[in-house]
């Protein structure tokens, strides 16, 4: 299948824009819709679209690949926002692809030298929605589907069954984010993970929380994630941040 297949991109889209959900929660699809429409130009016009604003924006890099991240806040709910992205006037050429649930939508947007990836989320509150979005160029796009070699982040303890597939790294903040898939069950990462954060010094912020432990050590923190993927496949989420003085 071609790479800029738009069913080909779309499967890829969660794996992408969910590291950038660390710090916000996923909520499940379900009463999926597939939706092709006319694409804004840019994160000011996609915001415009929505009638949102830019919360934040940041360079990243995604195994490598350079990548603008833009978070829009949007009024209304999901339904909303999808509506008004499905509305969305010929500002530019280019399509807009959606994939929609009830609470979660997964789409991308594919120009004439740019390909921008969207998540949209609706938490608990229905008047509100968040809108994740991820531009780069082709090029860097396709720099960013290979996997990194090797562990990113030395200060993180590497579980031994596991393959890495993502790194996210944003200079700004300081902040990396890695994913690897392992066959091992979600509990096995945990208890690792957590025996090895502990004789390496950190402190566990918080109890434990099912899928997820928070740990600082001085001016670090760290957070790692695992639950179930496809099949035998499961997914671990660590996320390392170098805090301010």
């Amino acid at each position: 299948m071609d790479d800029m297949d738009p069913r080909y991109v779309l499967r890829r889209c969660l794996s992408v824009t969910a590291l950038a959900l660390v710090l916000v929660a996923a909520l499940p699809a379900s009463g999926r819709v597939y939706q092709r429409t006319a694409r804004p130009s840019s994160p000011e016009a996609l915001a415009a679209a929505v009638d949102g604003r830019i919360a934040y924006r940041s360079a990243i890099r995604i195994n490598g690949g350079a990548a603008r991240l833009s978070v829009i806040g949007i009024p209304g709910g999901l339904r909303r926002a999808c509506a008004y992205l499905r509305r969305a006037g010929e500002t530019a050429a280019g399509e807009i692809f959606l994939f929609e649930g009830a609470r979660l939508a997964n789409g991308v947007i594919l120009g004439p030298d740019r390909i921008t990836r969207l998540m949209l989320i609706e938490p608990a509150a229905p008047d509100q929605c968040l809108l994740i979005a991820v531009e780069q160029s082709y090029g860097e796009y396709t720099q960013s589907r290979t996997p990194p070699a090797a562990h990113q982040v030395p200060d993180l303890p590497v579980y031994p069954n596991s393959t890495p597939r993502r790194s996210w790294y944003n200079a700004a903040s300081r902040t990396s984010v890695e994913v690897f898939h392992t066959s091992d069950s979600p509990a096995a990462v945990l208890e690792f993970c957590r025996n090895e954060l502990r004789g390496a010094g950190w402190s566990s912020m918080l109890r434990d929380n099912g899928g997820t432990l928070i740990f600082t050590r001085e001016r670090q923190l760290c957070c790692v994630s695992a639950c179930a993927g496809e099949g035998s496949t499961n997914m671990i989420t660590m996320l390392h941040k170098l805090m301010d003085d």
